[in-house]
């Protein structure tokens, strides 16, 4: 893995399943990323970027009361421009053309498929850093998210 330093990335993880959080709690440990809030849902995860005021969400696409598109909608939608622009890194055991598109209109820049790997994530992590900038370089437009297809897992597999 590159060397870049990712220590003072801020970050919140939204998902409502306690084992992945245990899991993306350990890979991000994993890179020494230490500040980051942990949402059990997307409400959570709407307060926390109002509070916390992150560099970056992950979240899980399937949620109760509502799901990560529909979060990734309201971010999108949000009059305050830092938050607007937010970059996402969204997770999903779907791989399907479909549903990647469905991403990339909701306005995710990242998806991962699941099982998520530490290389995975740290690919992710990097790309949206070198490509989309952190929030103190969000002045600038942001590239559209990869193509349909793109590599999501190490086998860079999708289905149908």
């Amino acid at each position: 893995m590159p060397t870049t330093d990712l220590r003072d990335l801020r970050i919140i993880y939204a998902d409502d399943n306690p084992h992945m959080h245990k899991i993306v709690k350990t890979i991000l440990w994993t890179m020494d990323i230490e500040q980051v809030r942990y949402c059990t849902g997307p409400e959570g995860a709407l307060k926390e970027i109002q509070d916390f005021r992150p560099d970056l969400l992950i979240t899980d696409w399937e949620m109760e009361p509502f799901d990560g598109l529909e979060l990734v909608g309201r971010i999108r939608r949000s009059e305050d421009p830092n938050t607007a622009r937010l970059p996402v890194i969204l997770l999903t055991a779907h791989t399907s053309k479909k549903v990647i598109v469905q991403a990339q209109k909701a306005g995710v820049d990242e998806i991962l498929a699941k099982p998520i790997s530490v290389k995975l994530l740290h690919s992710r992590l990097i790309r949206i850093i070198e490509t989309l900038g952190r929030r103190d370089m969000a002045g600038e437009a942001s590239p559209s998210p990869a193509e349909p297809g793109a590599d999501l897992t190490e086998n860079s597999q999708i289905d149908g």
